[in-house]
């Protein structure tokens, strides 16, 4: 039961985005819904593949594993750069100009 509620909650989710998106659209006329329906159809077919084949699984989990370390050599970066303004978060607390910024222009 949970499972359902929770495929509910996203499905409602994905709904209630584009009923916001239409209602701040400027040309609603202009909407290109079959690309949309397609857009949409593509998410779900990743998120099957993604869940269910385990070599797709495998991929996006190398995949997630290479952008973490990025990540951290973007955060060594940082260290390297700015010191204890990145590491202690104690004594200066979160900054972010010196703990998200330079990942942003890393990237």
């Amino acid at each position: 039961m949970d499972q359902l509620n929770d495929i509910f909650r996203g499905i409602l989710g994905i709904f209630v985005m584009l009923l916001i998106c239409y209602a701040f659209s400027s040309n609603r006329k202009a909407i290109p819904w079959k690309m949309v329906t397609i857009g949409i159809a593509m998410q779900f077919v990743l998120a099957l593949l993604i869940l269910k084949v385990p070599f797709v699984s495998t991929f996006f989990d190398f995949l997630a594993d290479m952008f973490q370390k990025t990540m951290e050599f973007s955060k060594a970066g940082a260290e390297f750069m700015f010191g204890s303004l990145v590491t202690n978060l104690d004594g200066f607390g979160y900054i972010f100009a010196f703990q998200v910024l330079p990942t942003i222009v890393f990237f």
